[in-house]
């Protein structure tokens, strides 16, 4: 029962919050490509904070561990108070 919900939810056949469609979303998207896209760094735990975050207010990962941020140009334009890049 609870999944479909979940799915209806998800896949606008029943009304949800916007809170809970972003919780669904980021629980089914953002830890798993977050858990790729950090999977070579020396810096796992950073890099999983920041890539959370940056999943979380964009609602998009760039494909593979390294580079192609111009597939989320939030993701992408999101800089940190240093001009730097926020997202990994």
């Amino acid at each position: 029962m609870k999944q479909n919900i979940v799915h209806n939810c998800l896949f606008g056949q029943e009304h949800c919050s916007p809170f809970i469609s972003w919780y669904f979303y980021f629980f089914s998207e953002c830890a798993p490509k977050c858990d790729y896209r950090c999977s070579k760094t020396a810096y796992k735990k950073a890099c999983l904070t920041y890539c959370n975050l940056c999943c979380a207010k964009c609602l998009c990962v760039p494909s593979g561990t390294y580079g192609n941020k111009e597939e989320c140009p939030c993701y992408n334009n999101w800089k940190n108070k240093k001009g730097g890049p926020k997202c990994p």
